[in-house]
């Protein structure tokens, strides 16, 4: 068996190197594992399939590495100074986008010509769930699909609406 460390230990090395993107630390990882496989060698634990034991001690050691370098949370002193949620002033009537911001009066007078925009499904469907308040499995039986499929053009209508609403508020800044 440790006639297949050398090739282990390359393969290792550009498993590492795949994820993390640096070679010194790919390199850095691979010795790390090997150097565990061996100390349990040494001791006498009997791993039943070192090679995979291998790779996963090398990718538990790269998920290490990431999480050591995320942002820290802040501190109990930091937190302290940050204002209380509640006090923050926020209008109601104010949407907050992606792209921007847009009262919702304004937002509301936009969506019968969103409508007009959209493909005639979309139309039907947001309508029906909107307007008469149809619920999605009504829906699905009317139209004979499935809930699932129901679900799924009534996310992409209110997805396709978002993104007109949000390219208008862009035109508009």
């Amino acid at each position: 068996m440790e006639t297949q460390y050398p090739e282990w230990s390359a393969q290792l090395q550009r498993y590492v190197l795949a994820r993390l993107g640096d070679p010194s630390l790919a390199e850095e990882i691979a010795q790390e594992a090997m150097f565990r496989l061996i100390c349990k060698r040494s001791q006498g634990v009997e791993i039943k399939f070192p090679k995979a034991w291998l790779f996963q001690t090398a990718r538990n050691l790269a998920v290490d590495v990431v999480r050591s370098n995320l942002p820290k949370p802040l501190g109990l002193e930091a937190l302290a100074s940050l204002p209380d949620p509640a006090s923050v002033i926020r209008d109601p009537e104010v949407i907050h986008t992606r792209v921007g911001e847009a009262s919702r009066s304004d937002l509301l007078d936009q969506i019968p010509e969103v409508l007009e925009k959209l493909p005639a499904e979309d139309r039907a469907t947001l309508i029906a769930r909107y307007r008469y308040g149809v619920s999605c499995q009504k829906m699905a039986s009317l139209a004979g699909i499935s809930l699932g499929n129901a679900k799924v053009r009534l996310y992409r209508a209110r997805r396709r609406v978002k993104k007109v609403l949000e390219t208008k508020i862009q035109a508009d800044s």
